[in-house]
């Protein structure tokens, strides 16, 4: 198992507006983080990039086993207009045993 099941190593996002990195970012195994900074910092992409959720335009992200990685984001990133199979699409790679038929049961 990796010695590291959080990190970034390099990486870089760009969007229009903004741009992070190049970041390197370690969490070791049993390490809580937390990160803290200005609006736009780019807190909330590192975090993501991480859980890949967003990819990025260089540099590597690795986060192993994702079930037990816990987020809390100020904000769903998600549109809100966006239907239930729309967040599945979003959501069920970033879970590695996502059920289908209990989402779909669920619902």
């Amino acid at each position: 198992m990796p010695e590291h099941p959080f990190e970034l190593r390099g990486a870089m996002k760009r969007y229009r507006d903004f741009t992070l990195g190049p970041i390197n970012l370690t969490v070791p195994r049993g390490y809580i983080m937390g990160l803290i900074g200005a609006n736009g910092a780019g807190k909330t992409t590192a975090i993501k990039a991480a859980l890949g959720a967003i990819r990025l335009d260089d540099g590597e992200a690795s986060t192993i086993d994702k079930c037990r990685v816990g987020v809390v984001l100020d904000r769903p990133c998600w549109n809100p207009a966006w239907r239930a199979r729309d967040l599945e699409r979003l959501l069920s790679p970033l879970y590695p045993t996502w059920d289908r038929a209990r989402f779909a049961g669920l619902l």
